[in-house]
């Protein structure tokens, strides 16, 4: 899929990516093509390949001890990102960095798949009581020794979406064996995803969706940006989605078809424009507010989502989370 062309022709921004460095290393020592690197590329690309691998071995060898305690017939959990593409589409644990592991659930489901997870070993993070009261929150984390997860019962809080995954799981493909199944997104469901939750962290979580989508595109069958679209469409992220796909075509422009830019908004200009800005760090804040703004449907609301922000950032107060109010919203 990838080649050592085609990664050479990246902007060196890219090319020098934490997140993109293993899959460059694995790329071009593939094809016998390591020479071809800078030496000083070739070692910090050398490096952070082998610590993703290490890490991401360890990470999902306790993931693998973990799924064992569900039952086939129980809730379907969902990997999401790197945890279900490591084993779809990139098929080696060192070329995609994780951070973390994102698992979807249904909501009715939380409460049961938090209690398990926590006679597993985890612990569950409490969110704060104004998040509690504002609806605040789209996932639950647990962390233990050799992981850290997010279930999700919402794709997100934020931004007017609605977040609702009932389509996505229903939707899921299963893989592995009968015994020791996982469940990933279909195709048009993970690129909507991606492309949504990349744009709403402003790009900042680094640029391992960019390959991500790739991956995603260049497998699935014709049709998947029309699905992809349509499910942003359904759960108001049409904006996001949007320049989210600007910015992958700027970096991979064969995989972004050209009817889905036309007459479309814009914002993703503006948005590169001010993402692009280098202010002084007093105003971080206020920038990012304005940034995220763009996202919104509807530019009339971000005066209301601008001031739930604030209180949810002047919260500090911890109260144990009801897992029975975390209903679809």
């Amino acid at each position: 899929m990838f080649t050592p062309a085609r990664l050479e022709r990246l902007p060196a921004s890219l090319r020098l990516d934490s997140n993109l460095r293993p899959l460059i290393y694995a790329c071009h020592a593939a094809h016998g093509a390591l020479g071809r690197l800078d030496p000083v590329e070739r070692a910090a690309a050398r490096i952070a390949y082998a610590h993703t691998f290490n890490e991401n071995t360890r990470r999902l060898a306790a993931l693998e001890r973990l799924t064992r305690s569900l039952s086939p017939a129980g809730p379907r959990v969902v990997l999401l990102k790197g945890a279900a593409l490591v084993r779809t589409h990139y098929l080696d644990p060192g070329v995609r960095p994780m951070a973390d592991i994102d698992l979807a659930c249904a909501p009715v489901d939380l409460d049961g798949l938090v209690e398990l997870f926590e006679r597993q070993g985890l612990r569950a993070r409490v969110p704060s009581a104004m998040k509690r009261r504002l609806g605040a929150t789209h996932d639950v984390q647990l962390h233990g020794p050799e992981l850290l997860l997010e279930l999700h019962f919402r794709a997100w809080h934020e931004l007017g979406l609605h977040g609702r995954l009932s389509g996505l799981l229903a939707r899921a493909e299963p893989i592995g064996e009968e015994t020791q199944r996982a469940w990933v997104p279909a195709a048009a469901d993970h690129l909507c995803h991606v492309l949504v939750h990349a744009a709403m962290h402003a790009f900042g979580r680094g640029l391992a969706w960019l390959t991500d989508a790739v991956l995603l595109v260049a497998a699935a069958r014709e049709g998947v940006w029309t699905e992809a679209l349509l499910r942003a469409e359904e759960a108001g992220a049409e904006v996001p989605f949007q320049i989210a796909a600007e910015v992958l075509r700027r970096s991979f422009p064969s995989f972004v078809p050209d009817a889905l830019m036309r007459g479309r908004s814009l914002r993703p200009v503006m948005y590169r424009a001010g993402s692009s800005l280098r202010l002084p760090s007093w105003c971080d804040h206020v920038h990012s507010l304005g940034m995220r703004a763009l996202l919104l449907r509807d530019p009339s609301t971000a005066a209301r989502w601008a001031g739930q922000k604030v209180l949810v950032f002047a919260s500090g107060s911890r109260e144990p989370w009801d897992f029975s109010q975390a209903g679809e919203r």
